[in-house]
């Protein structure tokens, strides 16, 4: 995913409106605010003035599945986060945008998002509510100005009535549509897999080998995947052939030193968000560890890697059957994720 600059997002928020769109059916269907799990820390986002509310997260999930938010209207945010894949671009190593475009990341999947500190492969977006600006402006993905999707929102009887009611005002502006999108995005919270069950005292959660492999995980990958989130959320070196296209987090910082660091992902799911790593280039989990085993680029790695991290045949089938653990199918399935048109 090609991301702005994080100057260009807050330009972004000035907007006038504009367009018109032929109205369609938005179904307001009933919403749980977002849960928080008693076994997760403390979550980062602040709703400051919006608390979780079901009418606006309603409104933000509809959002998410209109094709309406793009230039030419043919694609929305489900169409590179699917339901199935953990709303990652299950299968893809970049997603397509407008007019066949294509970025140079992998779509990450999306949950637990309120428990992020920051966003992007490299960290370029610092709240949950600016999140959605990126993709929305992004010339190789939905190539849509925040003019333009204003305008054609508030040419939307439906929109307009809908927003109203969850806001209490006539004329729908960019802070009501990036907190609808926020407070859907963080109410997509995954914590029911068996690992959750085994984390939570209930034993016979996993079966032996997963428990071999949580063993496995505890020793070697704990210290930037850490529980329960699976995940540190810093931003690491891990061993990968850099190209000259991709810094990583030094994109944003600008600073020599982050070269070549991306942001630890959540395993949360992992058998659903393949291919893996910021530019998709594994498509399987064995290429995966074959790379913490034996690094592409031994200049490239965090120090928690070391030379590399050494399994037997065993360990990396137990490891494997652990990670399947992480599998939240509640999550995957739920209908109050899935496009309320459908």
């Amino acid at each position: 995913m090609l991301l702005p600059k994080t100057s260009l997002l807050c330009l972004g928020l000035i907007f006038v409106f504009s367009s018109c769109q032929k109205d369609e059916p938005i179904p307001s269907l009933p919403q749980e605010v977002m849960v928080v799990p008693v076994h997760f820390p403390k979550a980062v986002y602040d709703f400051g003035n919006f608390p979780p509310d079901n009418k606006k997260v309603a409104i933000g999930r509809r959002l998410f599945y209109d094709e309406l938010l793009s230039l030419d209207s043919t694609i929305s945010c489900a169409s590179c986060h699917n339901q199935s894949s953990a709303f990652s671009d299950g299968g893809r190593q970049v997603s397509s945008g407008i007019n066949g475009a294509f970025g140079f990341r992998n779509a990450p999947a999306l949950f637990n998002l309120a428990w992020k500190p920051l966003f992007m492969w490299d960290g370029g977006i610092v709240n949950l509510e600016l999140q959605p600006i990126a993709p929305l402006t992004d010339a190789h993905e939905m190539s849509i100005s925040l003019n333009q999707a204003l305008g054609r929102l508030n040419s939307s009887t439906q929109y307009r009535s809908l927003f109203k009611e969850a806001f209490l005002q006539e004329t729908i502006s960019t802070q009501m549509l990036l907190v609808s999108f926020a407070q859907f995005l963080s109410s997509m919270v995954s914590y029911q897999s068996p690992y959750d069950d085994f984390y939570q005292g209930k034993e016979a959660a996993l079966n032996a080998a997963q428990q071999r492999g949580l063993k496995i995980f505890r020793n070697n990958c704990h210290s930037c995947h850490s529980e329960p989130l699976l995940s540190d959320f810093s931003f690491r070196r891990n061993g990968l052939t850099i190209t000259s296209l991709d810094s990583g987090r030094q994109r944003i910082t600008l600073n020599i030193d982050d070269r070549g660091k991306f942001m630890v992902p959540s395993l949360r799911n992992i058998s659903r968000t393949a291919p893996y790593m910021h530019d998709g280039r594994f498509e399987t989990i064995d290429e995966v560890l074959e790379n913490y085993m034996h690094p592409q680029n031994i200049n490239q790695i965090d120090e928690a890697i070391g030379d590399g991290i050494l399994l037997s045949v065993q360990e990396q089938s137990d490891l494997k059957e652990f990670l399947e653990s992480l599998d939240d199918k509640q999550f995957l399935n739920d209908p109050k994720f899935s496009d309320p048109i459908n």
